[in-house]
């Protein structure tokens, strides 16, 4: 009996990027609702806990939605083409908690809602999975252009407002790099050792 033939990435990648869409959607309607989900740092003090989680799904307009969708899709379509989806979803979940815990710690954030830090985490670790593996070139540039990113707000504060006149926190993309970066590590040093044993 003939396999099925594995789904095209393009295929995989409009279903992934349907998926976020979706969800974010869902998030913004339940807010708007009035489930509170973006993070609202006296809520959150009042026992609202997963403020911390669904905060990184709704967003604070259309604009703000659309334009994280549109980056998630062609952060995702990249990385995909050489980098396996589980691997991708991990260093995903790997911003989530960077930005899980800048939102923690940093006591002058009031509110937050957006996807953005969370995807920071996935350049971030699908260029150090590049780095680490057989595309370093690719690595090289992912790392390059997220890097220049990062550094530009503190260069040239004036970037840190969007064009939809809301400010960025520009600490929740660091974070969520950094919480990228940390996971793609933790991914690479797993398969180190299998990869060894089975070289031996």
């Amino acid at each position: 009996m003939p396999e099925a033939p594995e789904p095209s990435l393009k295929g995989q990648t409009f279903v992934c990027g349907l998926s976020f869409a979706l969800v974010c959607v869902a998030a913004q309607g339940l807010d708007v609702a009035g489930m509170a989900l973006q993070f609202q740092r006296l809520a959150w003090a009042q026992g609202a806990w997963w403020q911390l989680f669904t905060s990184q799904w709704v967003h604070l307009s259309w604009g703000h939605w659309l334009g994280n969708v549109l980056g998630f899709v062609i952060v995702w379509a990249g990385l995909r083409l050489r980098l396996p989806a589980r691997s991708l979803l991990l260093v995903h979940g790997g911003g989530l908690l960077g930005v899980m815990a800048v939102l923690l710690w940093d006591t002058q954030c009031q509110y937050y809602a957006g996807a953005s830090g969370a995807l920071h985490g996935l350049g971030a670790g699908g260029g150090a999975l590049l780095l680490l593996g057989v595309s370093r070139g690719w690595g090289v540039a992912c790392s390059v252009l997220l890097a220049a990113k990062l550094v530009v707000p503190w260069i040239w504060p004036g970037a840190t407002v969007s064009t939809y006149d809301f400010p960025v926190y520009h600490p929740a993309h660091v974070a969520g790099a950094l919480g990228g970066l940390l996971m793609a590590l933790l991914v690479s040093g797993a398969h180190a050792p299998s990869e060894t044993s089975k070289s031996q």
